[in-house]
């Protein structure tokens, strides 16, 4: 779990530190088309060819973003040295900042594909209803790291190993995070955190 859950705040992050400018440029995120399929009239076609784009993303991000996190991992490593030196940690910054090019380049090629599978005349009408559903979207992405980051941290506190059952629950709330269906994700969460007590009061022993 001590791997688990600082992998979905990565992914969380990693979702939307570039994206943000794009969306707000005219591309529309994932989540936002899913919410304004049935305005859109998408067909059954357009629907798969998401998906398989999607997918796509996800099997070639694995590798990216296990990079990112090794270097984010070793930056916080440097962080936590005193004797590390200003010059050390900037290297290892900037080896991060290195790793987390290739993960926007596909993220921004995946935002393209996904408009490209519209129509000019569904890519209109999404622009002319997403701001309101991106509003939502975003603050609901804040609350799903919020939630996560909380999550991780009672987790953490316990020290305990995760189960294989845990590993794939974490591994599905993954992949919604990744495909930006932020509401899905919260429930799935907000499930978790149930199962895992981690609002319980602590006990006195």
């Amino acid at each position: 779990m001590k791997l688990l859950l600082p992998i979905l705040l990565t992914a969380a992050a990693l979702a939307y530190a570039g994206p943000e400018t794009w969306l707000q440029g005219g591309l529309i995120s994932p989540d936002v088309i899913q919410s304004l399929k049935d305005d859109l009239a998408l067909s059954s076609e357009q629907e798969e060819k998401m998906r398989a784009i999607i997918s796509s993303a996800q099997s070639e991000g694995e590798d990216l973003e296990k990079n990112v996190r090794e270097q984010q991992r070793y930056l916080n490593g440097l962080l936590r040295d005193p004797a590390t030196t200003p010059d050390a940690a900037a290297s290892a910054l900037t080896r991060l900042l290195e790793a987390e090019a290739p993960v926007k380049q596909l993220q921004l090629r995946t935002l393209l594909r996904l408009r490209d599978v519209l129509s000019p005349e569904q890519q209109r009408l999404a622009a002319k209803l997403a701001p309101g559903r991106s509003a939502h979207a975003s603050d609901l992405a804040a609350a799903v790291r919020q939630k996560a980051e909380k999550l991780r941290a009672e987790v953490e506190s316990l020290g305990i190993k995760p189960t294989r059952a845990l590993s794939q629950r974490g591994a599905e709330i993954e992949s919604l995070i990744k495909a930006g269906d932020w509401p899905a994700a919260e429930r799935a969460l907000t499930q978790l955190s149930l199962d895992c007590q981690a609002d319980a009061p602590a006990e006195t022993e």
